[in-house]
């Protein structure tokens, strides 16, 4: 019974998620059972498949930026001290991972919108249109990913900082490194 417990998950996903990818696989590689890559050979050289790579690859260095760069500090605010609410605000953090998609989509819309919440209250500054467009942009989808992927930062990043021995840092103190110095060369490479 217990060998059974085991191999009934096991054998779902063989048959459900193995299967069916190594069939795909198979017949995108081998199409009649005979090896052939040709057809992904072909891809490299059409225009269109070359601009999406670039694209997916610029978008994605940009999304990585930005999401450190507003993950790391507040995995270091969140590792390093304590303050009211701040239980409340980790947990606040996990919001990207329950809220479906189309939820996110609808709330970055309501937010920044052209009619957005955002836009609203800076048309009380008599401006002729919406000054935020973000709609259909690249940087409508570099705040989406950021938004996603902050919070992995957050949690990986300040739960292993957090976990560091802080004697380390106060030895770089103690011999005279400045805050900036001791986090640049003690506790980042960390």
């Amino acid at each position: 019974a217990r060998v059974l417990l085991f191999l009934l998950p096991i054998a779902f996903l063989g048959v459900f998620f193995f299967y069916p990818l190594v069939a795909v696989v198979g017949q995108s590689f081998a199409p009649g059972g005979r090896l052939d890559l040709a057809p992904i050979a072909s891809l490299w050289q059409e225009a269109y498949f070359g601009r999406a790579l670039w694209f997916t690859t610029w978008q994605a260095a940009l999304s990585t930026a930005l999401t450190l760069l507003i993950g790391m500090p507040a995995a270091f605010v969140f590792a390093r001290y304590r303050f009211p609410a701040k239980n409340l605000l980790r947990a606040l953090t996990t919001i990207p991972f329950v809220l479906p998609a189309m939820v996110v989509a609808a709330a970055f819309t309501a937010l920044l919108g052209p009619r957005g919440t955002l836009n609203t209250l800076l048309n009380w500054f008599d401006l002729a249109g919406p000054p935020i467009r973000l709609q259909q942009t690249i940087w409508l989808i570099l705040l989406a990913h950021a938004f996603y992927n902050t919070t992995v930062v957050v949690r990986m990043v300040g739960g292993f900082w957090a976990n560091l021995d802080p004697r380390l840092s106060e030895a770089a103190r103690m011999l005279g490194g400045s805050r900036a110095r001791v986090f640049w060369e003690v506790t980042l490479p960390l």
